[in-house]
């Protein structure tokens, strides 16, 4: 037979309960809107006409905590190009403190240093796809920049901060390019051409689809996927019409600009075409053989469009893994 709770035990009970820790919130709730209030008296006697401007800088501050805190190299863009503005800034507080001679001459070219310092940052953070490290690019950019103004800073200005802040930036810029061109350069030299397409092999889609072979030219790409004599027809052609779906998104593509193809191990197989059609997709499946690429090629509408982003994105897909098999 249970005994009745003690009376610490149960005074501890209640002091724990749901009901008490709200009875106790509600309590507190006067006590820190008076503690605020004074707080926010005691800062606006301190700061004066600058604590609307604090309050802003807070809340922004705020604001760009909670949109950046999943996107760590955007958040490290930023980073830099406020700490790219801050030099300038502070060098402009200093030669005013010292009143050196000449200062308000290089102080307007410092400012104009200010206004563009996030061009690098900007420029690094929006390329796609980000092939080398958006935030390396950034400080890099930046770094070129503010090379550009020391020789304003440390002889003065003689008419020519202007022209020195236009170079720098387009260097700063080129830079970026550059680091960019080079890792694209390096990511598809190894990759082979069929008929002046380039042919990235087999490939995963981020939805987990696999493509036998990829290729892309002309703005256009052909999803190639491999048969299996017993699946059957209608749900191999639909099978076929979804990956080509998956990979025009994959590669920003619209989806009549990615062909979907089945290849099939038959020595000599007659290129043909069927209409598959799920409800959603529409679209004209061909069913050729590995050695037939070529006419599938000449097959293809040729669109003006730049087809190196779509290109570099497929570069970037992963290879499936070979299964190992033991004997």
């Amino acid at each position: 037979m249970k005994g009745k709770p003690l009376p610490m035990k149960q005074t501890l009970l209640q002091a724990f309960s749901p009901s008490a820790s709200a009875d106790r919130t509600r309590r507190r709730r006067p006590a820190v809107v008076i503690g605020a209030v004074v707080l926010m008296w005691w800062m606006y006697l301190v700061l004066g006409a600058n604590l609307p401007w604090l309050l802003g800088l807070i809340a922004a501050s705020a604001v760009a905590v909670r949109l950046l805190r999943h996107h760590r190299q955007t958040a490290a863009c930023v980073a830099v190009a406020v700490m790219t503005a801050a030099v300038p800034a502070v060098t402009c507080v200093i030669l005013i403190d010292r009143s050196a001679s000449g200062a308000p001459d290089v102080v307007a070219v410092l400012t104009g240093y200010i206004l563009v310092a996030p061009i690098p940052a900007l420029v690094a953070c929006t390329l796609r796809p980000a092939l080398v490290n958006p935030a390396i690019n950034a400080l890099l950019g930046s770094g070129a920049l503010l090379l550009g103004a020391s020789p304003s800073v440390l002889l003065g200005d003689h008419g020519e901060g202007p022209v020195l802040l236009v170079a720098s930036l387009v260097v700063s810029v080129a830079l970026i390019r550059h680091r960019q061109r080079r890792a694209a350069a390096a990511l598809l030299a190894p990759l082979p051409l069929v008929n002046g397409w380039t042919d990235l092999g087999r490939r995963v889609l981020p939805d987990g689809s696999r493509v036998e072979q990829l290729l892309i030219g002309n703005g256009n790409a052909i999803a190639c996927s491999a048969a299996s004599s017993s699946t059957p027809p209608n749900r191999v052609f639909l099978a076929a019409t979804r990956t080509a779906a998956a990979t025009a998104t994959a590669l920003g593509l619209a989806g009549r600009s990615v062909q979907p193809v089945i290849l099939t191990d038959m020595k000599s197989p007659e290129l043909r075409r069927y209409s598959a059609n799920d409800g959603e997709i529409v679209a004209s499946v061909i069913v050729t053989g590995r050695g037939q690429l070529d006419e599938v090629i000449r097959l293809a509408p040729r669109r003006l469009r730049d087809q190196r982003r779509a290109v570099l994105t497929a570069a970037l897909l992963p290879c499936p893994a070979v299964e190992a098999t033991t004997r």
